[in-house]
This record gives C-alpha cells, sequence and structure tokens, in this order.
C-alpha cells in the first residue's frame, strides 16, 4: 500500500443469530452448497450421507450449514416421494 492511499471498510454480511451459540444459516449458503454438491465428484449423496466433518471439510463449509442443506435434501426426497405418480408401480 502507498501512503496516502485510503483503505476501505467491506461491508460483509452478518449471519443471523437466533441465541448467542446457534448459528443460523442464511438460505443462500444453503443453496450455494446444494448447488455445490451437486457439481462435485461426490455429488449431493455424500453431502447428504457423508460424515459431517468431512462433508464440511470437502465443501468448506459450516457444520450447521452442512445439517441444514441435509434437512433440506430430505424434505424434498420425501416430498417427491409423497406424490403418487412418483412411486413405483407393481
Amino acid at each position: 500500500m502507498t501512503s496516502g492511499s485510503q483503505v476501505r471498510p467491506v461491508l460483509i454480511e452478518q449471519p443471523v443469530l437466533i441465541a448467542p451459540w446457534k448459528y443460523q444459516p442464511k438460505s443462500a449458503e444453503i443453496a450455494d452448497l446444494i448447488f455445490r454438491a451437486e457439481k462435485h465428484p461426490l455429488g449431493t449423496e455424500f453431502l447428504h450421507e457423508g460424515a459431517l466433518d468431512a462433508v464440511s471439510a470437502i465443501f468448506e463449509a459450516h457444520a450447521f450449514v452442512v445439517e441444514q442443506a441435509r434437512e433440506h435434501l430430505s424434505a424434498e426426497q420425501s416430498s417427491l416421494l409423497d406424490r403418487p405418480e412418483d412411486l413405483p408401480t407393481p
């Protein structure tokens, strides 16, 4: 940095805290993680079923984001299975 140049502050979006100890991921973080998992060779199955610490490390995501993404994937899968047209025919 040269003398006389100014450092401009950067506004960083702060996570929402529902309690001092409980980090609440933003929906954009969850969507981004699922998107990255879809593009990753290990896929969304690894995101959903892999060891929490391994998934967090591979995707460089907070464990709470991984848990929320897993809940989203589970809800998405169960809603697909709830539709009769998606059930296997005998």
